[in-house]
């Protein structure tokens, strides 16, 4: 896979809107691409914003554990239109010094990216997968709190705008977070949205 190839696959990332769960086998193509362009990569890691959360989601290679982190490269991909949230971060390490510096030459070429927003060597550590996994599942158990919440609130009339809003508030007033909010409505069987303050 040469740089063209790496792109398209970037390009499909920045517009996806599946699920997060999906995106392991993505991240592994992306990974054997980007070895044979950069033989010394170690690993590559997605960080998406779902319902305002960040969900990470990392695939490595086979050395990674063999190898220290000597460089690194962070693309910041385009938001997708009418998003409020940034786009997804996606973040490859190498265990050679200067072994991602062409990559980052073409993907500003071929991006028409911002440079600012395609840095290296900010990110020189490889992630522990255990926790990550623990935090990906907690990352995905809280994003599906959220969207079960907004379900409640649209099955009562809102419109899903007016249901993130609400929980935005709901957390505002409670002095917490949106999840925490989406977690207390959810065992909640009949209330009255009258009695609360939403966003028009």
């Amino acid at each position: 896979m040469q740089p063209l190839d790496i792109t398209a696959h970037l390009r499909a990332l920045a517009r996806r809107s599946g699920a997060p769960e999906t995106l392991s086998s993505e991240l592994e193509e992306l990974l054997l691409g980007v070895l044979r362009a950069a033989p010394s990569c170690l690993g590559v890691s997605l960080t998406l914003t779902r319902q305002g959360l960040p969900v990470t989601v990392t695939s490595l290679s086979l050395s990674a554990g063999l190898r220290e982190v000597r460089s690194s490269l962070a693309v910041q991909l385009p938001r997708r239109a009418a998003q409020d949230a940034p786009g997804p971060l996606l973040v490859l390490c190498s265990g050679a010094v200067g072994a991602l510096d062409q990559l980052r030459l073409d993907l500003l070429a071929l991006l028409d990216l911002d440079p600012r927003k395609v840095c290296i060597d900010t990110h020189l550590a490889l992630p522990d997968l255990a926790t990550e996994a623990d935090g990906l599942a907690a990352q995905l158990d809280d994003l599906s709190a959220l969207n079960q919440a907004v379900g409640v609130l649209l099955d009562r009339g809102l419109l899903p705008e007016q249901g993130r809003a609400l929980l935005d508030d709901l957390a505002a007033a409670g002095d917490t977070i949106a999840v925490a909010a989406a977690r207390l409505l959810l065992p909640t069987t009949s209330w009255d949205p009258d009695a609360l303050t939403t966003r028009s």
